[in-house]
């Protein structure tokens, strides 16, 4: 519910606000982790509380354009993930751990007394989900193990696309050197 209402938020910003190009870097590097959430509702969707018309088709409509946006960007050049002057594991886990040190100023500094405050079970601040969404969270620390799930999905995301990344970046350069020894 309320990350990907998040990750909706910070593409409005980079499509309507002037922002410096220094801040949407910032922005572009966070939703590329952010992204495993996306995944995640759409492989295993809570649609209990989606009873109105057309929700679950709009549900299942935005996760799938929360998905396909960076992978347009990073398809189209706009945005990359590989480092310009830092190493690539230095730049892969300076982004990694970023991305999980703003999620948890989220989720426990926004997340929970929203939830405490209005009794909404917003983000599964109060309980966790239920089956068959909640594979690994159950009991007293279910908060934490799903901090812990989603840094793991934002360490696998972020691995993916970097891995994608490099065999592309790889892939070009070798068409580029063939194509210019075939002109020769």
């Amino acid at each position: 519910a309320m990350p990907c209402n998040v990750l909706w938020t910070m593409w409005a910003a980079l499509c309507f606000l002037p922002l410096k190009s220094q801040t949407r870097h910032i922005m572009y590097q966070l939703i590329i982790p952010y992204t495993g959430l996306a995944i995640v509702a759409v492989a295993a969707p809570d649609a209990s509380d989606l009873v109105m018309w057309m929700e679950v088709p709009f549900f299942f409509l935005m996760h799938c354009a929360l998905i396909a946006y960076p992978i347009y960007f990073l398809q189209s050049g706009r945005i990359s993930v590989l480092p310009s002057s830092d190493g690539m594991v230095s730049n892969f886990l300076k982004w990694w751990t970023l991305s999980c040190a703003y999620f948890a100023l989220f989720y426990f500094g926004v997340g929970v007394p929203l939830s405490v405050v209005f009794g909404i079970n917003l983000n599964y601040m109060l309980s966790p989900p239920p089956a068959p969404a909640n594979m690994f969270m159950s009991g007293p620390n279910f908060r934490l193990q799903s901090t812990l799930c989603c840094a793991a999905a934002f360490f696998f995301v972020q691995f993916l696309v970097t891995a994608a990344a490099v065999f592309g970046r790889a892939a070009s350069k070798k068409a580029s050197l063939s194509s210019s020894r075939k002109s020769m």
